[in-house]
């Protein structure tokens, strides 16, 4: 799932390729990268590849050169512009795959962590914890045995002067 500010993978990789690319970044269409990868193009690479031991590779994507030669990434790790990555369905914050819509950490998008008086994440909305004997009626716990603005479910709201009562009106 993804949340706001949240970046799929697939576009992700081409658009900051291509940004790079666009900025003389030389992993990026720039040539060798020697200084970083410790080897070279020898020139039977594509400009945008370096060779480690005697094979073209990019080092932005190759999980076994990532980064540089001999740079490989863990098992479930995706190599991410140059970078070892968790490999999740749902957005990496922080070197963590975290599911925007739950995490509390990050509920949402990156960083937005919950505050104490509203610490759940559900939908990738902050939401207060409720009770046992309570319903999370938008951003309220109610109790919709007894609630008269909750009565029996939520937004289910009694006339004026009844009570709630068992989750009926009265």
């Amino acid at each position: 799932m993804h949340g706001f500010g949240a970046t799929s993978r697939p576009w992700m990789i081409a658009a900051l390729a291509m940004g790079l690319a666009a900025c003389g970044d030389p992993l990026v269409g720039g040539g060798p990268v020697t200084e970083m990868d410790g080897g070279a193009n020898n020139g039977e690479c594509a400009p945008n590849e370096t060779t480690c031991d005697e094979e073209c590779v990019y080092l932005l994507t190759d999980v076994a050169n990532c980064g540089g030669c001999g740079v490989a990434c863990g098992a479930g790790e995706d190599c991410i512009l140059g970078e070892c990555t968790p490999d999740c369905d749902d957005t990496v914050c922080g070197g963590e795959c975290v599911d925007l819509t739950l995490t509390a950490e990050h509920c949402g998008r990156c960083g937005n962590a919950c505050p104490a008086e509203r610490p759940t994440c559900r939908g990738g909305f902050c939401r207060p914890t409720c009770g046992a004997e309570e319903t999370l009626c938008t951003d309220v716990c109610a109790d919709v045995s007894s609630d008269p603005m909750h009565c029996g479910e939520c937004r289910n709201a009694c006339a004026d002067g009844e009570t709630c009562t068992d989750g009926a009106c009265g």
